[in-house]
């Protein structure tokens, strides 16, 4: 049942950063916030499908750095993956609304990367691999 939800949850995290991607290399202009939003949804999504098939009941949070220490519990993370987290975390609301945050394009392209990185290092642990 848990595998099952959290199956769920990545599906719904990998259409984000597909959603993302497809923004990031196919818009012109790239839409910065979105692209960013959307890389913080793949990862916020990516990390509460782990901790449904650890057996935790997610609860509601934009806050990565804390869905990471829950997770810690369960797997090894690095301190990279914290300081990914930390990062991808400031594009959950301020980039929701105009002016609230100034994202550049170097912004973009380490969000981009970085959840490429979460994606390769953490979506193996949802079958126990």
């Amino acid at each position: 049942m848990a595998e099952a939800e959290s199956l769920k949850w990545f599906r719904f995290a990998e259409m984000d950063f597909q959603t993302a991607i497809h923004l990031y290399e196919n818009m012109y202009p790239p839409p910065r916030e979105i692209i960013c939003f959307h890389c913080q949804q793949a990862v916020e999504k990516l990390l509460k499908g782990l901790l449904i098939n650890f057996g935790v009941e997610v609860i509601k949070t934009h806050d990565l750095t804390l869905l990471v220490s829950l997770l810690q519990n369960f797997v090894d993370l690095s301190n990279e993956d914290m300081r990914i987290c930390a990062k991808l975390s400031l594009y959950a609301v301020e980039t929701r609304y105009p002016h609230e945050l100034e994202i550049q394009e170097q912004h973009v392209t380490a969000a981009v990367e970085n959840t490429k990185m979460i994606f390769s290092r953490l979506k193996n642990l949802l079958h126990g691999d």
